[in-house]
């Protein structure tokens, strides 16, 4: 998945470093979409008498997304930090 530069190719420039004074810090956001099936569903009930039948699409999607950051902190030393957040700045929901 693309970083917030320009343009839709990953680059470098899709790795965010943050510095200050007291720490640096490398945010990454990382994903892929692996797989999409739609199975057409056509079908009648398991109770033929009461006359339900049922018609559409069911899409299956697979894939993974992983935000994540690593750096150096004169107070805590090593850090990893794995809130994520959207490009909002929110926290998804389960």
């Amino acid at each position: 998945m693309d970083g917030p530069d320009a343009g839709t190719d990953v680059t470098p420039d899709d790795i965010l470093l943050t510095t200050s004074a007291n720490e640096i810090k490398v945010s990454l956001h990382l994903a892929q979409a692996l797989a999409a099936l739609t199975l057409r569903s056509s079908s009648t009930s398991a109770c033929p008498p009461s006359g339900w039948t049922s018609n559409g699409n069911v899409t299956a999607k697979l894939g993974w997304d992983l935000r994540f950051g690593f750096g150096v902190s004169k107070a805590d030393g090593i850090l990893f930090d794995t809130a994520a957040k959207d490009d909002a700045g929110n926290r998804p929901r389960a």
